[in-house]
Parts: C-alpha cells; sequence; structure tokens
C-alpha cells in the first residue's frame, strides 16, 4: 500500500490516472478527466486536474 510509505494522496493520483487510462477496478464510464482534492480540511489543500490528451487539448 502506498499510504504505508507516508505517500499520502498519491494513491488518489494513481486512481485518477487509472480512471482516464480505463483500467480502474470501479470505472467511471467514459471518464476523461480527473480532480484530485486532498488536505486537512483547511488550508493548505492541495489540487490536481488531470485529464485525457484528447481533453486537454
Amino acid at each position: 500500500y502506498l499510504a504505508e510509505c507516508y505517500m499520502h494522496g498519491l494513491e488518489l493520483i494513481v486512481e485518477a490516472v487509472r480512471q482516464i487510462r480505463g483500467e480502474s477496478p470501479n470505472q467511471v464510464a467514459n471518464a476523461s478527466i480527473s480532480m484530485v482534492t486532498s488536505g486537512p480540511m483547511v488550508t493548505p489543500v492541495s489540487n490536481c486536474i488531470l485529464g485525457s490528451e484528447e481533453t486537454l487539448s
């Protein structure tokens, strides 16, 4: 598990990429963009938006 290495939030990025690639075991239909938000519910909070090549072009 990635979280056991104190890489908090990285598993969220991995899942977002899997969704966009269509490789997730819990796949969202037609996923082409994904937003990951991580943080302690107050600032500082991190956001990351990922998308397929077609979506981002």
